[in-house]
C-alpha cells in the first residue's frame, strides 16, 4: 500500500474489509491410489530391508458438483499514525552548459526519492538574479566570466538535497548600425553628422562601450561618443569606420560608404542686351556654389549667337566681365556665358541665350573744307567723318554738293575725305550739302548743308 505524500503527519490510518458474502462453485473429485511392492529381507551387514514397488496407480471412483456459501461481516483494522517521511530527495547530474553573455542558456536536473514526484526546484545562477523555479531553466547572463552557482530541490515533505555547477560564459562582440545608412551623399566642405546605435549582448558592458571614428581621409576621433560630425574636402567616396568595444576587449568595426559629391553651380547673365555695332560691350555674369557662394577665379567663357568671343575670370563676388568689340551687324542676336566646371569641386554650367540687340551705330560728318570760291577756279572740300565714339571712319564714300555741281572722296584713316571742284556757276549763294550713306547694318549715315558764297561778299 502507497501513502500519498502529501497526507499531513499524525494522521490516523486503518485497513478497512468491507462484509463478505459469497457463494463459489465446487468441483470434487474422489479417486483411490494403489500402490503394490515388497521389502527385500536385511541384507548384512546392514539391519535393514529393501522396499521395492512394483506397481502404483490411481483410479477416479467418483465426481460432483456442489456450490459452497461463503458469508461474513467486514471489519477495520487500525494501524496508527502516519509518520514523517525521513528519506529525501536526491539530485541527479546537473547540466550547465558553456554560454555567451546576452544568449540564453539551458539549465536541468532531476530528482529521486519516494516524495520527489512533486518537489520543487531553486537555482542560484550566481550573478545575483533572481533564482529560477523548475527543473529545466533558461538563464541569461548579462556579463561575461566563470560563475559558480546552486540548485536546491525540495521535496513534497520539504526534504531537501543541493548541488552545486559552474558555468563558463564567454564575452560577446556589441551589434552596431550606423545611421543615416550607407551610401550617404554629402557636398564636399559640408557637415555629416554619424550616429552609431550599438547594443552589446552583455548588458553589464553597455554602459562601458567606447566609440572610435576613422572618417577615410586621414582625420580620426579616438574614444569619441555615439556621433561624430566630419566634413570631407575633397571629392570620392571615403570608407569611414567606427569601432566599438566593449570592456573586455570586445570590438566591432563598422565600415560604410559615405559618397563626397561636387557642389553644383549657378551662372547667370548680368551684362547689357542691347549694344551698338563697333561699340565694347561689358558683358558680364555672376557665377555662385549651390549654396549661394562666389566662386573666385573661376573662368566664364563668352559667346555670341553661339561663337565665342572671349573668357574672363571671377572675383571675390564671383563676377566676370569681359569687354567684347561688337562686331556684329545690327539686328538680334543672343549672349550665353558657361563655365566648364572644376574636375574636383563644382559642376558646370552655362546660362541660356539671353537677347543681345546690336543696332547701327551713329555717325558724325562736319565740313572742314572753305565756304567761298570764285568762278572758273577749283575749290577745295573737305569733311571730317567719325563714329558716335569719336573714332575716325575711314575708306568711306562722302559726297560734296554745291548747288548743282558736286564731287565725291573717300575719307582717310584720319577720317578726312577732301576733293576738288571747279565750280562753273554764276556767281552767287549755293547751299553746300556734305553727306555719306552710312554702312548698312554698321554705322547710320550723316549729312550736313551749309551755305557757299560764289564771288559773293
Amino acid at each position: 500500500m502507497t501513502i500519498d505524500c502529501r497526507v499531513p503527519v499524525g494522521d490516523q490510518l486503518s485497513y478497512g474489509l468491507g462484509d463478505l458474502a459469497s457463494t463459489p462453485g465446487l468441483h470434487v473429485v474422489s479417486s483411490v491410489g494403489i500402490e503394490a511392492g515388497f521389502v527385500s529381507p536385511p541384507i548384512p551387514p546392514t539391519p535393514f530391508g529393501v522396499r521395492i514397488e512394483v506397481y502404483s496407480d490411481t483410479v477416479e471412483v467418483a465426481t460432483s458438483d456442489a456450490s459452497l456459501d461463503m458469508s461474513g461481516p467486514g471489519g477495520t483494522i487500525g494501524l496508527g499514525a502516519i509518520q514523517a517521511n525521513n528519506i529525501p530527495p536526491t539530485l541527479g547530474a546537473v547540466s550547465a552548459p558553456d554560454g555567451t553573455e546576452g544568449t540564453p542558456i539551458q539549465f536541468s536536473t532531476s530528482a529521486t526519492g519516494p516524495c520527489a514526484a512533486g518537489a520543487t526546484y531553486s537555482w542560484d545562477f550566481g550573478d545575483g538574479s533572481g533564482p529560477g523555479h523548475t527543473a529545466t531553466p533558461q538563464h541569461v547572463y548579462a556579463d561575461d566570466g566563470v560563475w559558480t552557482g546552486q540548485v536546491v530541490v525540495t521535496d513534497e515533505t520539504g526534504l531537501t538535497d543541493t548541488a552545486d555547477f559552474t558555468v563558463h560564459v564567454a564575452n560577446a562582440a556589441p551589434n552596431v548600425t550606423v545611421v543615416p545608412g550607407a551610401p550617404v551623399t554629402v557636398p564636399w566642405g559640408k557637415p555629416l553628422t554619424l550616429k552609431a546605435q550599438a547594443v552589446d549582448p552583455g548588458a553589464a558592458d553597455q554602459s562601458t562601450l567606447t566609440y572610435d571614428w576613422a572618417f577615410g581621409d586621414g582625420d580620426s576621433i579616438d574614444n569619441g561618443g555615439t556621433s561624430a560630425t566630419h566634413s570631407w574636402s575633397v571629392i570620392g567616396d571615403p570608407s569611414p569606420t567606427v569601432t566599438v568595444c566593449d570592456k573586455d576587449g570586445a570590438c566591432t568595426v563598422k565600415q560604410f560608404t559615405v559618397h563626397v559629391r561636387k557642389h553644383a553651380t549657378e551662372l547667370s547673365y548680368t551684362g547689357p542686351q542691347a549694344a551698338d555695332h563697333s561699340s565694347i560691350a561689358p558683358l558680364t555674369a555672376s557665377l555662385v556654389d549651390e549654396f549661394g557662394t562666389p566662386l573666385n577665379g573661376a573662368p566664364v567663357a563668352f559667346a555670341v549667337d553661339g561663337s565665342p568671343v572671349g573668357t574672363a575670370m571671377t572675383d571675390a563676388s564671383g563676377r566676370a566681365r569681359l569687354d567684347y568689340p561688337v562686331v556684329k551687324l545690327a539686328g538680334a542676336h543672343t549672349v550665353s556665358a558657361s563655365y566648364v566646371g572644376n574636375p574636383s569641386k563644382f559642376e558646370a554650367s552655362a546660362t541660356a541665350g539671353d537677347p543681345f540687340a546690336v543696332s547701327a551705330m551713329a555717325s558724325e560728318l562736319t565740313y572742314t573744307g572753305g565756304l567761298k570760291g570764285s568762278p572758273n577756279k577749283a575749290v577745295t572740300v573737305s569733311a571730317k567723318l567719325v563714329d558716335d565714339l569719336g573714332r575716325p571712319l575711314a575708306g568711306r564714300t562722302v559726297t560734296f554738293v554745291i548747288g548743282s555741281q558736286q564731287v565725291s572722296a573717300t575719307t582717310a584713316s584720319s577720317g578726312i575725305a577732301t576733293a576738288q571742284l571747279k565750280l562753273v556757276q554764276k556767281p552767287g549763294f549755293y547751299p553746300l550739302t556734305v553727306s555719306w550713306a552710312g554702312d548698312a547694318g554698321r554705322y547710320l549715315g550723316d549729312s550736313v548743308t551749309l551755305q557757299f558764297s560764289l564771288n559773293k561778299k
